[in-house]
């Protein structure tokens, strides 16, 4: 596991990326945890799909192609559940309501720093 921080537009945030690189860490990704914390993100890249199973909680995902531009935002992906984008190259995955309160928007540059 390697840990970044959140660049949002040009705009460093504070906020805490745990970033699963290989199989076994993007396999594993949230699961067993209860709950992802305010201020922490985890980052799977690459990858172009994601799913909740096993999962207790729902989760904001955004997809961003090769350049860092967010290419499709899902609020409060509800577990059980698959989703995917055919132009991703990276999956972000963050707390319910983390899209609202950052203002994200499709276009947007956002990238671990």
């Amino acid at each position: 596991m390697r840990y970044f921080r959140l660049e949002h537009n040009r705009r460093r945030l504070s906020w805490v990326v745990n970033a699963g690189r290989g199989p076994a860490e993007r396999a594993v990704g949230l699961l067993w945890k209860r709950r992802l914390d305010a201020g922490c993100a985890f980052l799977l890249e690459p990858c172009r799909s994601v799913h909740t199973f096993g999962m207790r909680f729902p989760i904001d995902v955004l997809f961003c192609d090769a350049q860092w531009r967010v290419v499709e935002l899902l609020d409060g992906l509800a577990p059980w559940r698959i989703a995917g984008h055919k132009a991703a190259c990276a999956v972000w995955e963050l707390p319910t309501g983390s899209i609202r309160a950052l203002g994200l928007r499709l276009g947007d540059d956002l990238r671990p720093c």
